[in-house]
């Protein structure tokens, strides 16, 4: 029996069991018997123990049949009694796990297999795990992503990568694409929902994120795969059919840096406003808006700037992108704009806004483009237009060298920005002109040249 005892930030489990990694290895333990409820629950422990000598050891924590199996070993020199563990988290005790073996008396210098049923719906996070009392911490253990049992789904497909660029690939995000000649949507759900992925084993489960769903035509889900061979093949699986499935799409476990600006606010885990003397922002219905209508005919910023930064020395490693609608002014009165999605050197010269790449409005040469101020304007066009959305993509090769897409339009750059310090991902803009932007998502993708190719195999009927 699994007994809830705090249902605080708990969300819905992304999978039917639970992959449970023990982060602090085999602990000698010392019994420190207390007396009182413990969320008005006290274990056979505390009930019958009287004596400070009984001690404990964890020799395995594993995970079989949606169960916690415990190998307890008895150290000490009288006997111990194990029943009742508790997970806890952040301080605060989640559940309470009866164990199937019932009480257990464990004689001196021998191991006991214990039992406990898995609750169903477990957040991945960093838990502590206690057995016999909720004073004695026996291992620390992680829950993330999760095993993954294919009772309860109807249908599978193999997913074959192809490692194309030559170099073995880690935590690499794999884009799949579906249509109705390589999947059947019918037997799927309608949003995506009860799509799952898993490692070549059929029970490790991918991290995997669906950016578009659509059960006419295409649908794009990127998958985040721990390992892919050079110049090899991976395989990886995916699952379907389960009309009871919640969704277990996340960006933010995906990939390197996710944000869908969900909420009324930016995130300040992700986001800090750097810079602002011009212009507002605002979240809302899970899209950050940027007005930079400044018209003053006096140079003003806005800059919201990613927490983490980017070590020049791996730049390259990594993609940009965002799905972006933007509304310029064309012809400007007063002169000139930098704006849109930058990536570049972080604060060089005093100014936000200089020697980045940028993908986004230029309005001193009144264009789309791949643009950049390094003490005079560099320009790459390319073609986009206004109130339409697209997504803007930025590979930062060098210091002196960048690839800028909107949608299929690109453009590079042969420009140098100078500093080969951190770099640093920022939104917003700075000139004397005016452009607003809509931002639905913003990600950080690991990159590879070419990038893995992906075949949708047959279904399989489970």
């Amino acid at each position: 029996m699994v007994k809830m005892l705090d249902k605080r930030a708990v969300s819905p489990v992304i999978a039917a069991l639970l992959l449970i990694v023990i982060a602090v290895a085999s602990a000698t333990i010392f019994y420190l018997w207390v007396t009182g409820n413990i969320m008005s629950a006290k274990s056979g422990a505390e009930r019958d123990v009287t004596t400070l000598e009984s001690k404990i050891k964890i020799d395995e924590v594993v995970v079989s049949e949606n169960n916690l199996i415990v190998y307890v070993r008895n150290i000490g020199d009288v006997n111990a009694t194990v029943d009742v563990a508790y997970l806890e988290k952040s301080g605060v005790i989640k559940y309470e796990l009866n164990s199937l073996n019932g009480t257990l008396s464990i004689p001196p210098k021998t191991v006991y297999k214990v039992v406990y049923p898995l609750p169903s719906d477990s957040s991945a996070g960093t838990y502590s795990l206690k057995i016999g009392t909720a004073s004695g911490v026996v291992a620390s253990v992680v829950i993330s992503g999760g095993q993954f049992s294919s009772k309860t789904w109807s249908y599978r497909r193999t997913i074959t990568i192809t490692e194309n660029s030559g170099n073995t690939l880690t935590d690499f995000q794999v884009k799949i694409v579906l249509n109705t000649a390589n999947f059947d949507y019918s037997h799927a759900k309608s949003d995506g929902s009860d799509i799952r992925f898993t490692d070549e084993d059929g029970t490790t489960q991918l991290s995997f994120w669906i950016e578009k769903w659509d059960p006419s035509g295409e649908s794009i889900i990127w998958v985040k795969v721990p390992e892919i061979p050079a110049s090899s093949t991976k395989t990886i699986y995916m699952y379907y059919g389960n009309p009871s499935a919640s969704s277990a799409s996340s960006g933010d476990a995906t990939f390197v840096f996710f944000d869908d600006f969900d909420g009324s606010s930016l995130d300040s885990s992700k986001w800090k406003v750097e810079y602002s003397s011009a212009g507002t922002y605002s979240v809302s219905n899970s899209i950050l808006y940027i007005n930079l209508k400044v018209n003053t005919g006096t140079s003003k910023a806005l800059t919201i700037e990613a927490v983490p930064n980017f070590p020049y020395s791996s730049i390259s490693d990594y993609i940009f992108e965002s799905y972006v609608k933007a509304n310029a002014e064309t012809n400007p009165i007063n002169g000139w704009i930098l704006s849109g999605m930058g990536v570049g050197c972080e604060n060089s010269g005093g100014l936000e806004w200089d020697y980045k790449y940028l993908i986004g409005w230029e309005g001193y040469y009144d264009t789309y483009a791949l643009h950049s101020w390094i003490g005079y304007m560099r320009t790459a066009s390319v073609t986009a237009s206004n109130d339409l959305w697209y997504t803007y993509y930025l590979h930062i090769e060098s210091s002196s060298s960048a690839v800028g897409c909107i949608g299929s339009s690109c453009a590079s750059s042969s420009w140098d920005i100078g500093s080969t310090t951190n770099y640093e991902l920022v939104v917003g803009g700075q000139g004397n002109t005016f452009v607003e932007y809509w931002f639905d998502w913003i990600r950080v993708r690991k990159y590879a040249a070419p990038e893995p190719t992906v075949t949708v195999g047959a279904e399989e009927e489970l």
